[in-house]
């Protein structure tokens, strides 16, 4: 029988800041929706605004484009900073901690290539 999946946040990448490259070479990634600070467009991935549905949790999985990964950390502000302005930090560090406060950490996996139109998506199940 196949799990049923709940999306907790789906959205669709509309920019690529021009810094966004380096970040991943840092295995990082910065997210914001439309409402991004002019001083960090560079070096995000911007997306359409939307709802955040459920909050995101360890051990759901984050999906970007067609690249899957457990997440394994929710910063304490990271639910807020992504309801109030579709933003948080991506690690894919493999830890389950960090002092920052708006990450996400996520398995250490290859960093996704990014392209307009991309989906982004965290879901559970």
């Amino acid at each position: 029988m196949e799990q049923t999946k709940t999306t907790v946040y789906q959205s669709e990448i509309i920019e690529l800041g021009s810094q966004t490259g380096i970040f991943l070479e840092e295995n990082m990634l910065v997210i914001f929706n439309e409402t991004v600070p002019a001083d960090l467009k560079d070096i995000s991935a911007i997306h359409k605004k939307t709802e955040l549905l459920h909050h995101v949790v360890v051990g759901d999985t984050l999906q970007i484009q067609d690249n899957h990964y457990k997440i394994l950390f929710v910063g304490e502000k990271a639910n807020e900073t992504l309801r109030d302005l579709g933003h948080c930090t991506i690690e894919f560090s493999g830890k389950s901690f960090s002092d920052l406060p708006g990450t996400l950490c996520v398995e250490k996996k290859v960093a996704p290539n990014l392209e307009i139109g991309g989906k982004i998506a965290i879901y559970r199940g």
